[in-house]
């Protein structure tokens, strides 16, 4: 026996039973559809945790590290900004990595370490690369540091950096 198709739009009251799989093109649900009072389990959400820091405000960094966040759950990096107030000029940078512990030792979570040089432009935000998969998690109980390191003549080097990470919490 053939199956019975609706085709176009239709609206219903009252309640639909599927006795088998629905399929929804992606797309469909949204937020706004999501019932104000409905509960959803810890497992299905994710949390977004956005860390800002800015390094020198309008002096020439120093290099360092400091302590951004440590991970309740297990967490990931999903993205990274760094802006110079004003760039460096000449051969003058300043490099920046997000590491992790690992048990005593650091590893970074970028692909590679980001360079505030003279090729920035100052008040302009450029992305770092993130890292492989494994790269960019943190077990539960780690912590991951921004580090700073400088290399040339201080005048020349950039001032005020802003850096802008972006955590997302497994919800688990």
């Amino acid at each position: 026996m053939p199956a019975s198709q609706i085709r176009g739009d239709y609206n219903y009251q009252g309640t639909v039973q599927f006795t088998g799989t629905v399929s929804l093109p992606s797309e469909t649900v949204d937020e706004n559809d999501v019932k104000a009072t409905a509960e959803f389990a810890a497992a299905n959400v994710k949390h977004r945790l956005p860390i800002s820091l800015t390094w020198g405000a309008t002096s020439t960094p120093t290099t360092g590290d400091r302590a951004v966040i440590v991970a309740y759950k297990p967490t990931r990096l999903v993205a990274g900004y760094v802006m110079p107030i004003t760039a460096a000029t000449s051969n003058a940078a300043a490099s920046i990595d997000v590491l992790k512990s690992t048990g005593g030792a650091y590893a970074t979570m970028l692909g590679s370490t980001f360079s505030a040089s003279s090729t920035q432009t100052s008040k302009a935000a450029d992305a770092v690369t993130v890292g492989s998969t494994s790269a960019v998690y943190l077990a539960a109980g780690n912590h991951a540091i921004v580090r700073v390191s400088t290399s040339g003549t201080a005048g020349k080097l950039p001032k005020g950096l802003a850096i802008d990470l972006r955590f997302e919490e497994d919800g688990q």
